[in-house]
C-alpha cells in the first residue's frame, strides 16, 4: 500500500478467501511492521519481523524452524515472506521509508529511514487523553509510560477537567482487582449475592477484567471451586483485600486462554426460577404485558394453587410456571396496584413489605450535588489546593507538555519565546508566564516532579530548561513509541463492551496512529471505514424510499451492550448527526417511548415489508427527556438493569444514586416502583412535581387491594 493510499485511497473489497489479501489486513500487518522496526535500534531481519508480527499467519517456533530450513522452501514461510516483501514494497512505493540493506550471501537487514519521519506534533484533547487512560487499564501490560505520554500530548490551554468519561464507571473495587491481577496477587473480599447471601471468598486467583452491559466482572479461580467463577463488581461489600506479594506466598499460575473470552462470559448473578407455579390476580383491562407473559388459569384449572387469601373482586386469575424470581418480583412492583401476587407466599410477602416501605419510608431530597453523581476513578488522592479543586491536572499536563516542547526546540538549536508557546499551545502569554513561574506554588509538588527544574528567561525572551541533565519526563514527552500500536489493534474488540461510541473510538484510533506515524495526513483504514460508507449509502436509499412510500420496515439491530435484536418500525426521518447518520422511527411493540433512534452503521438484513403504516402516528414530545435522580440500595442494580434510560453512579455506603431519564410522570411512577423496598430516596424535580406522592399513593391502593 502506498502511504499516500492511508489518506485518499479506499480500500478495495478483496473477495477471495484469504484474509491476508484484504486492505484492511494489509494496513494492519503494515502498522505492525512499522512498530516492530520502530521499537528495536538495530537491524531486522525477516525472521525477526515475522516473528514480532503474527498477522503474517506464522508462529515464532514456525519462523524459527521455516528459517532454519535449507533453501527455506516451506510453502507457509515462502507466503509469509512474499506478504513482508509485498508490505515493504507498498510502503516505500512513494519513498524508501524502509531501508534495505542487502547482505551478500545471507538476509537482507531492514530499518527505518530515519530522513522519512517528520516531527509534526499530533495533540489529545482532554476527553480524548483520559478515554485512552481509562482504556488502557484494559489491555495486558501496565502501558504506564505510555499514558504519561499521552497525557503531555494533551492539549494544554482547555479549561475542560481531566477526568474520566462518565460513561466509564470504574469503581474502587475494580482498581483493586486490576491491580491485583497487574501484581499477580490473591485477595479476598465480602460478596452478597442476588438472595442477600453474604460470602466471603478467601484466596481467590483474579484473572481478568470484564465491562458488560455497564458494570464490571471479574473472573479467575477460587480454591472452593473446581471450574473459573465469575463475580460481579457492584456486590462487593467494602474493599479488596490483596494478600501478600507474589515473592512472599508464591505468584499466581498464568490463567488458561480459554477462559479469559470477553464474550462468553457467564453472568454469576443470573436468575432463579420458582419452585411452585406463580399465581397473579389482575385487575380488568389493565397490566396487558404480563397478560401476555402468563396463561389464564381458567385453561389450566387442573394446574391451579389452592387459593388461601382473598383476591378483589372481578380480577382475573393468572399463571405462570417456572416464573423468574426477581424479574417478576420486579413487573409484580411495577404494576403494583394492578397487580396481586396470591402465591407463593413468600414472593408474596416480599411484594407487601416493598408496599409498606414505598407508603411510609420514601422521603424526598433536594437534587443531589454534581460531585456525589461522579464516578470513581483511579485518579489518586492529592492534598486540596485551589488550582486542584477548579481543574484537576491541567497545571500538572500544562506544565509537562510546555517543557517538553521547550527541550525538543532547544535541542534543534530553535530559540522558543513565551508567545512562541503561546501560539503552539493556543492559550495567552500570561498562563504561559503564571504557569512556568508559579507552577510549584500551585501545587506541582503534588505530582513528584522534580523540584529543581525551572526554566529560564532570557533578556531575549529566549526560554531555556537550565537544569542539567534533563529530567526524564520531561524527554519522556515525546511522540508515542511502539506501545501504541497495540492499541489501535485492541481498541476495536474493547468497543464492543465499552459503552463509548464508535465513532468516537475512531477518533481517537486515528489520532494514535497519526501520532505513531507523525503525519497529520495519514487516515485510518484498519477498520474500513470507507467501505461502512458504502454500506451506509446503499441503506440510506433503501430507508428514504420507504419513508417516502410510509412502508415498514425490519432490520436486525446491535445496541450498545452488543445485544441483536429484531426491530419492526416505522420510518419517518433521516438525519445526519456529526459523523453518523441516524433513523428516526416508531416502534409499535415497545410498551414506552415508542418513538426511538437507530444508528445506520449498526444495522443489518435491513427488509421493506409490504403494506403502508397510518400516517397520524402519535406526536413524539418536544421535550426531550428529564433526568430524575434517585437512591436506592447497592442490590437493586438487577433492576437498573433492565431499564435502558437508567444511568447507575458509584456506590457510598452500600446505596447508590440512579438517573432515570423520564419523558411523561406515567413512566416515571412505574419504574420507580419497581425499585420497591430498594429505593431509598427521591430527588424533587420541578419537572415532574409530585411523583413521590403518586409512589405513596399508588402503594397505598396496592395494600388495601392485599386487603392488609
Amino acid at each position: 500500500m502506498e502511504q499516500s493510499e492511508i489518506s485518499d485511497s479506499p480500500p478495495v473489497t478483496d473477495t477471495t478467501a484469504d484474509d491476508r489479501n484484504t486492505t484492511a489486513a494489509a494496513l494492519r500487518r503494515q502498522i505492525v511492521l512499522l512498530a516492530a522496526l520502530s521499537s528495536s535500534s538495530r537491524l531486522q531481519t525477516a525472521r525477526d519481523l515475522l516473528v514480532k508480527n503474527r498477522y503474517y499467519g506464522l508462529e515464532a517456533w514456525q519462523v524459527r524452524r521455516f528459517a532454519e530450513a535449507e533453501g527455506n522452501e516451506t510453502p507457509q514461510w515462502q507466503t509469509a515472506k512474499s506478504l513482508l516483501d509485498k508490505d515493504i514494497a507498498d510502503l516505500n512505493a512513494d519513498g524508501e521509508i524502509i531501508e534495505i540493506q542487502p547482505t551478500p550471501g545471507k538476509e537482507n537487514l531492514y530499518r527505518l529511514n530515519p530522513t522519512q519521519l517528520r516531527q509534526t506534533r499530533v495533540l489529545f484533547t482532554p476527553q480524548e487523553s483520559a478515554w485512552l487512560d481509562a482504556a488502557l487499564k484494559f489491555l495486558d501490560g501496565k502501558h504506564q509510560i505510555l499514558r504519561e505520554k499521552i497525557h503531555g500530548l494533551t492539549q494544554a490551554g482547555s479549561r475542560i477537567t481531566i477526568d474520566f468519561d462518565p460513561m466509564v464507571r470504574i469503581p474502587l473495587a475494580a482498581q483493586q482487582m486490576y491491580q491485583a491481577i497487574l501484581e499477580r496477587r490473591r485477595v479476598s473480599f465480602e460478596y452478597k449475592n442476588r438472595r442477600g447471601e453474604i460470602s466471603h471468598p478467601q484466596d481467590f486467583e483474579p484473572w481478568k477484567l470484564y465491562f458488560r452491559r455497564g458494570f464490571f466482572y471479574v473472573q479467575g479461580k477460587s480454591p472452593k471451586h473446581n471450574t473459573p467463577v465469575v463475580y460481579h463488581l457492584a456486590r462487593f461489600q467494602g474493599e479488596v483485600e490483596l494478600q501478600p506479594a507474589p515473592h512472599e506466598a508464591g505468584a499466581n499460575p498464568t490463567p488458561p486462554g480459554q477462559y479469559c473470552i470477553p464474550l462468553t462470559i457467564p453472568d454469576p448473578c443470573l436468575d432463579y426460577c420458582l419452585e411452585e407455579p406463580l399465581v397473579l390476580a389482575i385487575a380488568p383491562k389493565e397490566a396487558l404485558e404480563l397478560r401476555q407473559k402468563a396463561t389464564p388459569l381458567k385453561q389450566a384449572p387442573h394446574e391451579s394453587a389452592p387459593l388461601n387469601h382473598p383476591i378483589p373482586p372481578g380480577w382475573e386469575l393468572y399463571q405462570v410456571k417456572n416464573a423468574q424470581r426477581y424479574r417478576w418480583y420486579t413487573w409484580a412492583l411495577e404494576f403494583l396496584d394492578k397487580v396481586v401476587v396470591v402465591s407463593p407466599e413468600g414472593l408474596r410477602q416480599d411484594v407487601i413489605a416493598a408496599a409498606r416501605h414505598l407508603a411510609q419510608n420514601v422521603t424526598e431530597i433536594p437534587k443531589p450535588r454534581r460531585n456525589q453523581l461522579k464516578p470513581e476513578n483511579s485518579t489518586p488522592n492529592v492534598k486540596s489546593t485551589k488550582l486542584h479543586r477548579d481543574n484537576t491536572g491541567l497545571l500538572r499536563t500544562r506544565f509537562q507538555a510546555i517543557c517538553s516542547f521547550i527541550h525538543l526546540n532547544q535541542q534543534l538549536n530553535q530559540p522558543i519565546t513565551a508567545e512562541t508557546v503561546a501560539k503552539e499551545f493556543q492559550i495567552p502569554v500570561t498562563e504561559v508566564t503564571a504557569t512556568l513561574n508559579n507552577a510549584y506554588e500551585w501545587g506541582a509538588g503534588e505530582y513528584d516532579m522534580d523540584e529543581n527544574l525551572r526554566v529560564d528567561e532570557s533578556d531575549d525572551g529566549t526560554l531555556t530548561i537550565s537544569t542539567q541533565p534533563v529530567p526524564e519526563w520531561v524527554t519522556a514527552f515525546g511522540l508515542p513509541s511502539a506501545e501504541c500500536i497495540p492499541l489501535i489493534l485492541s481498541l476495536e474488540a474493547l468497543s464492543r463492551y465499552l459503552p463509548t461510541r464508535r465513532h468516537d473510538i475512531t477518533h481517537v484510533e486515528l489520532k494514535v496512529l497519526r501520532c505513531y506515524l507523525q503525519d497529520e495526513t495519514a487516515n485510518l483504514e484498519l477498520l474500513g471505514v470507507d467501505q461502512l460508507s458504502r454500506q451506509l449509502e446503499a441503506t440510506m436509499q433503501t430507508l428514504n424510499q420507504a419513508i417516502k412510500q410510509r412502508h415498514p420496515v425490519t432490520f436486525t439491530y446491535v445496541d450498545a451492550h452488543n445485544k441483536h435484536s429484531r426491530a419492526d418500525v416505522y420510518p419517518t426521518e433521516l438525519r445526519a448527526v456529526r459523523s453518523r447518520v441516524e433513523l428516526e422511527a416508531f416502534n409499535p411493540k415497545k410498551r414506552s417511548h415508542k418513538w426511538r433512534t437507530y444508528w445506520l452503521e449498526r444495522m443489518s438484513d435491513l427488509t421493506v415489508l409490504p403494506g403502508t403504516f397510518p400516517s397520524d402516528l402519535p406526536r413524539r414530545s418536544d421535550k426531550p427527556p428529564r433526568p430524575v435522580y434517585l437512591k436506592v440500595r447497592a442490590e437493586a442494580l438487577h433492576v437498573a438493569e433492565q431499564v435502558v434510560e437508567a444511568t447507575v453512579y458509584h456506590r457510598a455506603n452500600n446505596a447508590m444514586w440512579v438517573q432515570l431519564d423520564a419523558y411523561d410522570a406515567t413512566w416515571l411512577t412505574r419504574h420507580l416502583l419497581a425499585f420497591g423496598s430498594d429505593l431509598l430516596q427521591v430527588a424533587a424535580s420541578p419537572d415532574f412535581p409530585g411523583s413521590l406522592g403518586a409512589i405513596k399513593d399508588t402503594a397505598a391502593r396496592a395494600l388495601m387491594n392485599y386487603q392488609v
